[in-house]
């Protein structure tokens, strides 16, 4: 990105000055319509919205929404993403799994994590890495290791296959989700031991939805105000043990310099009853 772009970008999404143009009339109505439109570009963000139906109900005609179709599913045969943050998360699953531990990766793509994971070093005896994925990144997740790329991994497309896990993890996924911190709750129920989530949009002060445009398709894009994410686990029996920053990831919407995320989050929490690892 060039220093322009990027004093530009801070201009309309982080300071008044980009409050103020949204005022202009037509403003940002033009920005949706080069943001949304584009297939070139990828995390690119646009509007704010109450609701996911509010925001899906704003994606242009002729633009494919979310990840279950072939065009986005086709991300995750591309060279696997090389994240600074990633490491923090893999040492919360090295610390945390033990010898038959079952993992229910929800979102895990191609099974990214766990490819990373197992690059480095290997998974403790006989634990197993369940991916719950939409039906299209199910199927390409399910090719690749139909072809050797992929091992001791399997997909699903339902949370109900995939059974009751030890650990959960999840990593910049639930924001798609319609019901993503619901799911996360719902799936507490069977109390998995420890939970590791990575690449979180959480925000001090605000609750709302956007639209990102991230190349094949356009999606709606969930941010959590930060405790009340936090709470709603704790809730449920969990601790709190480590949270970190993920610097490379932000949410920066023109026109609404209030809603910035500058850096996304990870969060591991142990359940209160199993507090030692």
């Amino acid at each position: 990105m060039s220093a322009l772009t990027s004093v530009a970008r801070i201009s309309l999404c982080r300071t008044g000055v980009g409050g103020v143009l949204g005022q202009l009339p037509g403003a940002s109505a033009a920005y949706g319509r080069w943001a949304l439109h584009r297939r070139d570009v990828g995390g690119v963000f646009s509007g704010c919205f109450d609701s996911w139906h509010e925001a899906i109900a704003a994606i242009p005609a002729g633009r494919l929404a979310g990840w279950d179709n072939d065009a986005a599913a086709a991300v995750f045969r591309g060279p696997l993403p090389r994240q600074p943050s990633v490491y923090a998360a893999k040492f919360w699953l090295s610390q945390l799994l033990r010898p038959g531990d079952r993992v229910l990766d929800l979102g895990g793509g191609a099974a990214v994590t766990q490819r990373l994971y197992t690059a480095l070093a290997s998974l403790p005896e006989r634990a197993s890495w369940t991916v719950v994925e939409t039906p299209a990144v199910a199927r390409v997740g399910a090719s690749l290791a139909d072809t050797g790329e992929l091992r001791d991994v399997t997909f699903v497309d339902t949370l109900d296959a995939a059974g009751p896990c030890d650990m959960f993890f999840s990593a910049g996924a639930m924001q798609y989700m319609p019901d993503g911190l619901d799911v996360l709750v719902g799936a507490l129920a069977k109390r998995p031991r420890a939970i590791v989530l990575n690449k979180l949009p959480l925000s001090r002060d605000e609750d709302y939805w956007t639209l990102q445009n991230f190349g094949p398709a356009v999606c709606p894009y969930r941010v959590w105000r930060r405790d009340d994410f936090i709470t709603r686990i704790t809730d449920q029996g969990y601790a709190l043990v480590d949270a970190w920053d993920v610097a490379e990831l932000s949410c920066d919407i023109p026109f609404h310099p209030r809603l910035c995320v500058p850096m996304f989050s990870g969060l591991t929490f142990i359940r209160a009853d199993a507090a030692t690892y």
